[in-house]
């Protein structure tokens, strides 16, 4: 019976999405590069899932090799979270971007520019940042 109950009650957390999360719905292309990102929610936050990229396009079954943690290396490119810890501040989100890469962690800024325009901010100093311009895929 408590096993019943506890398997409902998870499955009916698990399609709990913050309700600012809808703002980001859809798959979105990462501008002049064939990465296209799924944001989903992620616990109390969202996260953008890969949904292709370049790697995925030459292997569908790519790893990422390139973290740094070696017990992560296995895990497959497609459905791994690339945005982080998304959560609202001001007229835009914060988190994390992880470039699977390079292996490397950067905070990054997410705005809205219009309904189907996003500009993403990684910064991994300050000073030393790059903006990326994301399009919703109709």
């Amino acid at each position: 019976m408590k096993t019943g109950f506890l398997a409902l009650a998870a499955a009916g957390l698990l399609n709990i999405a913050p309700a600012w999360a809808d703002d980001l719905s859809g798959v979105w292309k990462l501008d002049k590069t064939p990465v296209e990102l799924r944001f989903a929610a992620c616990e109390d936050a969202v996260c953008g899932l890969v949904e292709t990229s370049a790697r995925l396009q030459a292997d569908p079954d790519a790893r990422d090799i390139k973290n740094p943690i070696p017990a992560l290396r296995s895990r497959r490119l497609k459905g791994l979270a690339m945005m982080d810890h998304l959560r609202p501040v001001g007229t835009g989100w914060k988190g994390k971007v992880y470039l699977p890469g390079s292996g490397a962690t950067y905070d990054v800024q997410v705005r809205r520019v219009d309904v189907d325009h996003l500009q993403a901010t990684g910064c991994m100093a300050p000073l030393l940042c790059q903006t990326y311009s994301l399009t919703r895929r109709p």
